[in-house]
Protein backbone atom coordinates (compact mmCIF):
# COMPACT_ATOMS: atom_id res chain seq x y z
CA UNK A 1 0.00 0.00 0.00
CA UNK A 2 1.69 3.39 -0.67
CA UNK A 3 1.87 5.85 1.88
CA UNK A 4 -0.09 9.08 1.91
CA UNK A 5 2.73 11.07 0.98
CA UNK A 6 0.61 14.31 3.01
CA UNK A 7 1.68 12.44 5.82
CA UNK A 8 4.67 11.50 4.86
CA UNK A 9 5.45 15.20 4.76
CA UNK A 10 4.09 16.27 8.09
CA UNK A 11 7.09 13.81 8.87
CA UNK A 12 9.26 15.50 6.83
CA UNK A 13 8.31 19.18 8.65
CA UNK A 14 8.23 17.64 12.42
CA UNK A 15 12.10 16.59 12.21
CA UNK A 16 12.69 19.86 9.99
CA UNK A 17 11.19 21.99 13.15
CA UNK A 18 12.74 19.84 15.49
CA UNK A 19 15.99 20.63 13.64
CA UNK A 20 15.24 24.72 13.81
CA UNK A 21 15.31 24.42 17.44
CA UNK A 22 18.00 23.16 17.52
CA UNK A 23 19.54 25.99 15.48
CA UNK A 24 18.21 27.99 18.16
CA UNK A 25 19.06 26.36 21.11
CA UNK A 26 22.34 24.68 20.08
CA UNK A 27 24.41 27.56 18.62
CA UNK A 28 26.80 29.54 20.34
CA UNK A 29 24.90 32.78 20.19
CA UNK A 30 26.62 35.68 22.25
CA UNK A 31 23.64 36.51 25.01
CA UNK A 32 25.57 39.10 26.92
CA UNK A 33 25.47 41.72 23.69
CA UNK A 34 22.08 40.85 22.17
CA UNK A 35 19.33 43.20 22.39
CA UNK A 36 15.74 42.24 22.67
CA UNK A 37 15.70 41.70 18.32
CA UNK A 38 18.56 39.66 18.27
CA UNK A 39 17.49 37.41 20.53
CA UNK A 40 13.78 37.05 19.35
CA UNK A 41 15.68 36.17 15.58
CA UNK A 42 18.07 34.12 16.94
CA UNK A 43 15.28 32.06 19.04
CA UNK A 44 12.51 32.17 16.85
CA UNK A 45 12.56 28.65 15.56
CA UNK A 46 12.74 27.32 19.56
CA UNK A 47 9.07 27.09 20.18
CA UNK A 48 8.31 25.17 17.08
CA UNK A 49 11.12 21.98 18.40
CA UNK A 50 7.94 20.48 20.74
CA UNK A 51 5.65 21.20 17.51
CA UNK A 52 8.09 19.15 15.60
CA UNK A 53 8.38 15.92 18.57
CA UNK A 54 4.68 16.04 19.23
CA UNK A 55 3.44 16.13 15.55
CA UNK A 56 6.34 13.26 14.94
CA UNK A 57 3.98 11.12 18.10
CA UNK A 58 0.67 12.27 16.86
CA UNK A 59 1.59 10.45 13.16
CA UNK A 60 2.15 7.03 14.98
CA UNK A 61 -0.68 7.51 17.97
CA UNK A 62 -3.04 8.35 15.01
CA UNK A 63 -2.42 5.44 12.98
CA UNK A 64 -1.78 3.20 15.88
CA UNK A 65 -4.97 2.74 16.84
CA UNK A 66 -6.21 -0.70 15.93
CA UNK A 67 -9.65 -2.30 17.58
CA UNK A 68 -9.28 -6.26 16.07
CA UNK A 69 -6.10 -7.50 17.25
CA UNK A 70 -4.66 -9.05 20.54
CA UNK A 71 -2.54 -6.56 22.69
CA UNK A 72 0.05 -9.90 22.75
CA UNK A 73 0.37 -10.00 19.10
CA UNK A 74 0.62 -6.28 19.00
CA UNK A 75 2.95 -6.07 21.36
CA UNK A 76 5.21 -8.53 19.30
CA UNK A 77 4.75 -6.11 16.50
CA UNK A 78 5.46 -2.81 17.89
CA UNK A 79 8.65 -4.46 19.52
CA UNK A 80 10.14 -5.55 16.18
CA UNK A 81 9.10 -1.67 15.00
CA UNK A 82 11.60 -0.79 18.13
CA UNK A 83 14.42 -3.17 17.59
CA UNK A 84 14.76 -1.39 13.88
CA UNK A 85 14.72 1.53 15.42
CA UNK A 86 17.68 0.77 17.99
CA UNK A 87 19.47 -0.86 15.04
CA UNK A 88 19.43 2.91 13.62
CA UNK A 89 19.86 4.37 16.43
CA UNK A 90 23.19 1.97 18.04
CA UNK A 91 24.81 2.95 14.48
CA UNK A 92 24.52 6.08 13.93
CA UNK A 93 26.13 6.60 17.90
CA UNK A 94 29.15 4.13 17.38
CA UNK A 95 29.88 5.70 13.97
CA UNK A 96 29.54 9.10 15.34
CA UNK A 97 31.29 8.18 18.41
CA UNK A 98 34.69 6.48 16.39
CA UNK A 99 34.32 8.95 13.41
CA UNK A 100 34.76 12.01 16.22
CA UNK A 101 37.43 9.90 18.09
CA UNK A 102 39.84 9.39 15.08
CA UNK A 103 39.17 13.18 13.82
CA UNK A 104 40.31 14.40 17.67
CA UNK A 105 36.86 16.22 18.18
CA UNK A 106 36.36 13.94 20.57
CA UNK A 107 38.40 12.91 23.63
CA UNK A 108 38.02 8.93 24.28
CA UNK A 109 36.88 8.30 27.84
CA UNK A 110 35.22 5.45 28.98
CA UNK A 111 31.75 7.89 30.16
CA UNK A 112 32.20 9.00 25.88
CA UNK A 113 32.58 4.79 25.56
CA UNK A 114 29.40 3.66 27.44
CA UNK A 115 27.24 6.83 26.13
CA UNK A 116 28.09 5.62 22.85
CA UNK A 117 27.11 2.24 23.63
CA UNK A 118 24.67 2.42 25.14
CA UNK A 119 22.88 5.77 24.22
CA UNK A 120 19.49 4.88 25.70
CA UNK A 121 20.99 5.20 29.04
CA UNK A 122 22.00 9.08 28.82
CA UNK A 123 19.19 11.32 28.89
CA UNK A 124 20.97 12.68 25.76
CA UNK A 125 18.62 10.74 23.34
CA UNK A 126 15.51 11.71 25.32
CA UNK A 127 12.61 11.83 22.36
CA UNK A 128 14.11 8.65 20.66
CA UNK A 129 14.15 6.70 24.01
CA UNK A 130 10.79 8.14 25.30
CA UNK A 131 9.55 7.55 21.89
CA UNK A 132 10.40 3.60 21.96
CA UNK A 133 8.82 3.58 25.53
CA UNK A 134 5.66 4.74 23.88
CA UNK A 135 5.53 2.37 21.18
CA UNK A 136 5.76 -0.13 23.55
CA UNK A 137 3.20 0.62 25.93
CA UNK A 138 0.84 1.33 22.56
CA UNK A 139 -0.93 -1.82 22.66
CA UNK A 140 -1.89 -1.88 26.05
CA UNK A 141 -2.85 2.17 25.80
CA UNK A 142 -4.79 1.01 22.65
CA UNK A 143 -7.45 -1.16 25.11
CA UNK A 144 -8.38 2.82 27.26
CA UNK A 145 -8.88 4.59 23.93
CA UNK A 146 -10.71 1.87 22.29
CA UNK A 147 -13.55 1.51 25.20
CA UNK A 148 -14.09 5.72 25.79
CA UNK A 149 -16.47 7.50 24.15
CA UNK A 150 -15.95 11.07 23.18
CA UNK A 151 -17.18 12.65 26.59
CA UNK A 152 -14.52 10.34 28.35
CA UNK A 153 -11.70 10.79 25.94
CA UNK A 154 -11.98 14.37 25.95
CA UNK A 155 -12.32 14.53 29.84
CA UNK A 156 -8.99 12.25 30.02
CA UNK A 157 -7.69 14.36 27.63
CA UNK A 158 -8.05 17.39 29.93
CA UNK A 159 -7.22 15.69 33.26
CA UNK A 160 -3.78 14.23 31.80
CA UNK A 161 -2.50 17.67 29.99
CA UNK A 162 -3.35 19.79 33.24
CA UNK A 163 -1.55 17.01 35.72
CA UNK A 164 1.62 17.24 32.73
CA UNK A 165 1.64 21.37 32.57
CA UNK A 166 1.79 21.21 36.51
CA UNK A 167 5.89 20.85 35.91
CA UNK A 168 5.65 24.38 34.43
CA UNK A 169 5.40 25.69 37.90
CA UNK A 170 7.99 22.93 39.24
CA UNK A 171 5.68 20.43 39.96
CA UNK A 172 6.69 17.14 38.56
CA UNK A 173 4.55 14.77 40.42
CA UNK A 174 3.78 13.65 36.97
CA UNK A 175 6.98 12.74 35.17
CA UNK A 176 7.94 14.74 32.36
CA UNK A 177 9.27 13.28 28.82
CA UNK A 178 6.79 9.73 29.08
CA UNK A 179 3.68 11.55 30.46
CA UNK A 180 4.09 14.19 27.32
CA UNK A 181 3.80 11.56 25.09
CA UNK A 182 0.88 9.64 26.66
CA UNK A 183 -0.72 13.06 26.73
CA UNK A 184 0.07 13.46 22.31
CA UNK A 185 -0.69 9.54 22.18
CA UNK A 186 -4.51 10.00 23.32
CA UNK A 187 -4.44 13.34 21.31
CA UNK A 188 -3.65 11.26 18.55
CA UNK A 189 -6.29 8.74 19.26
CA UNK A 190 -9.11 11.00 19.56
CA UNK A 191 -8.30 12.54 16.35
CA UNK A 192 -8.73 9.35 14.82
CA UNK A 193 -11.77 8.59 16.12
CA UNK A 194 -13.28 11.64 16.38
CA UNK A 195 -12.08 13.78 13.51
CA UNK A 196 -15.09 14.15 11.70
CA UNK A 197 -16.66 15.93 14.98
CA UNK A 198 -13.99 18.77 14.76
CA UNK A 199 -14.90 20.22 11.48
CA UNK A 200 -16.16 23.46 12.94
CA UNK A 201 -13.12 24.41 13.74
CA UNK A 202 -11.85 25.66 10.29
CA UNK A 203 -8.60 25.17 8.71
CA UNK A 204 -8.19 29.06 8.39
CA UNK A 205 -8.60 29.09 12.40
CA UNK A 206 -5.95 26.34 12.83
CA UNK A 207 -3.57 28.49 10.70
CA UNK A 208 -4.38 31.49 12.57
CA UNK A 209 -3.98 29.32 16.37
CA UNK A 210 -0.25 28.02 15.24
CA UNK A 211 0.67 31.62 13.95
CA UNK A 212 -0.12 33.47 18.00
CA UNK A 213 0.93 30.25 19.88
CA UNK A 214 4.14 30.80 17.90
CA UNK A 215 4.31 34.41 18.31
CA UNK A 216 3.30 34.68 21.74
CA UNK A 217 6.03 31.73 23.10
CA UNK A 218 8.54 34.27 21.03
CA UNK A 219 7.45 37.33 22.69
CA UNK A 220 7.40 35.41 26.13
CA UNK A 221 10.81 34.18 26.14
CA UNK A 222 12.13 37.90 24.74
CA UNK A 223 10.14 38.69 28.09
CA UNK A 224 11.92 36.56 30.35
CA UNK A 225 15.30 36.81 29.21
CA UNK A 226 15.08 40.55 29.40
CA UNK A 227 14.31 40.25 33.12
CA UNK A 228 17.27 37.09 33.56
CA UNK A 229 14.70 34.42 33.13
CA UNK A 230 15.55 32.87 29.46
CA UNK A 231 15.57 28.92 30.36
CA UNK A 232 12.00 29.36 32.24
CA UNK A 233 10.63 30.57 28.47
CA UNK A 234 12.59 27.73 27.05
CA UNK A 235 10.99 25.89 29.38
CA UNK A 236 7.31 26.91 28.89
CA UNK A 237 6.95 26.07 25.28
CA UNK A 238 7.22 22.46 26.18
CA UNK A 239 3.90 21.54 27.37
CA UNK A 240 0.17 23.21 27.23
CA UNK A 241 0.66 25.66 23.76
CA UNK A 242 2.89 22.90 22.07
CA UNK A 243 0.22 20.40 22.49
CA UNK A 244 -2.07 22.93 20.82
CA UNK A 245 0.22 23.81 18.60
CA UNK A 246 1.24 20.16 17.09
CA UNK A 247 -2.07 19.46 17.17
CA UNK A 248 -3.56 21.88 15.14
CA UNK A 249 -0.44 21.47 12.34
CA UNK A 250 -1.59 17.98 12.27
CA UNK A 251 -5.21 18.28 11.89
CA UNK A 252 -3.76 20.71 8.89
CA UNK A 253 -2.42 17.44 7.57
CA UNK A 254 -4.62 14.89 8.39
CA UNK A 255 -7.34 17.81 5.92
CA UNK A 256 -5.07 17.78 3.19
CA UNK A 257 -5.89 16.04 -0.07
CA UNK A 258 -4.06 12.59 0.11
CA UNK A 259 -1.46 12.58 -2.51
CA UNK A 260 1.57 10.09 -3.64
CA UNK A 261 5.30 11.53 -4.19
CA UNK A 262 8.11 9.00 -4.69
CA UNK A 263 10.90 11.82 -3.89
CA UNK A 264 8.99 12.49 -0.25
CA UNK A 265 8.26 9.31 0.63
CA UNK A 266 11.70 8.51 0.61
CA UNK A 267 13.00 11.61 2.15
CA UNK A 268 10.64 10.84 4.98
CA UNK A 269 12.81 7.20 5.63
CA UNK A 270 15.45 8.64 5.65
CA UNK A 271 14.37 12.06 7.66
CA UNK A 272 14.86 10.49 11.33
CA UNK A 273 18.73 9.98 11.01
CA UNK A 274 19.23 13.81 10.42
CA UNK A 275 18.11 14.35 14.20
CA UNK A 276 20.26 10.92 14.91
CA UNK A 277 22.99 12.41 13.13
CA UNK A 278 22.97 16.06 14.82
CA UNK A 279 21.70 15.72 18.17
CA UNK A 280 24.47 13.20 19.02
CA UNK A 281 26.34 14.58 22.71
CA UNK A 282 29.37 14.26 20.32
CA UNK A 283 28.36 16.24 17.12
CA UNK A 284 25.60 18.80 18.75
CA UNK A 285 27.80 21.94 19.18
CA UNK A 286 30.27 20.91 16.50
CA UNK A 287 27.95 21.24 13.91
CA UNK A 288 26.47 24.25 14.97
CA UNK A 289 29.78 25.68 15.96
CA UNK A 290 32.20 24.43 13.70
CA UNK A 291 30.33 23.26 10.35
CA UNK A 292 27.34 26.00 10.32
CA UNK A 293 29.39 28.31 12.45
CA UNK A 294 25.93 29.99 12.92
CA UNK A 295 26.99 32.23 15.91
CA UNK A 296 28.96 34.60 13.25
CA UNK A 297 25.54 35.40 11.84
CA UNK A 298 23.51 36.33 15.13
CA UNK A 299 23.62 40.05 14.15
CA UNK A 300 21.94 39.48 11.08
CA UNK A 301 18.29 40.21 10.47
CA UNK A 302 17.92 37.15 7.86
CA UNK A 303 19.63 34.64 10.78
CA UNK A 304 16.43 32.78 10.73
CA UNK A 305 16.54 32.38 6.71
CA UNK A 306 20.06 30.69 7.34
CA UNK A 307 18.75 28.59 9.91
CA UNK A 308 16.61 27.12 7.04
CA UNK A 309 19.29 26.84 4.95
CA UNK A 310 21.31 24.54 7.29
CA UNK A 311 18.03 22.55 7.96
CA UNK A 312 18.10 21.87 4.27
CA UNK A 313 21.33 20.92 3.56
CA UNK A 314 21.09 18.71 6.84
CA UNK A 315 18.09 16.66 5.16
CA UNK A 316 19.97 16.56 1.70
CA UNK A 317 23.63 15.29 3.16
CA UNK A 318 21.17 13.01 5.70
CA UNK A 319 19.47 11.61 2.58
CA UNK A 320 22.45 10.00 0.66
CA UNK A 321 23.56 8.78 4.06
CA UNK A 322 20.90 7.22 5.32
CA UNK A 323 20.43 5.62 1.78
CA UNK A 324 23.50 3.73 1.99
CA UNK A 325 22.67 3.05 5.05
CA UNK A 326 19.39 1.22 4.66
CA UNK A 327 20.95 -0.61 1.44
CA UNK A 328 24.05 -1.72 4.09
CA UNK A 329 21.59 -3.41 6.34
CA UNK A 330 19.77 -4.82 3.48
CA UNK A 331 22.53 -6.14 2.33
CA UNK A 332 23.63 -8.00 5.51
CA UNK A 333 20.08 -8.98 6.17
CA UNK A 334 20.41 -10.90 2.80
CA UNK A 335 23.61 -12.36 3.46
CA UNK A 336 22.49 -13.39 7.28
CA UNK A 337 19.39 -15.15 5.50
CA UNK A 338 21.23 -16.74 2.58
CA UNK A 339 23.30 -18.44 6.32
CA UNK A 340 20.21 -19.31 8.38
CA UNK A 341 19.23 -21.08 4.66
CA UNK A 342 22.23 -23.33 4.60
CA UNK A 343 22.86 -23.77 8.24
Amino acid sequence: MKRNSSIELARIMSIAFILLSHFSLWSNWDLSHQGFLNYGLTMIYQPIGKFGAYVFVLITSYFSLKKDIDPMNYEKKQLKHSLITMKEVWFYSLLIFFITWGSNILQPTIWNAFKAIFPFIDHEYWFVTTYIMLVLLIPFLNIVSINLDFREHFTLLLVLIFFDSLSLIHNYTMSDYLASFIVVYFIGTFLKKYLQKLQQIKSWMLGVNIFFIWMFEIILMVVLFQIGHATAGIRFTDKLLAFDGATSIFILFLRAKSFHNLIINKIAKTVFAAYLLTDNPFTRHFVWDHIFQTFKFQNYLWVPIYGLICIGLIIAVTFVIDTIRSKFFQHIERHLKKLNLKI
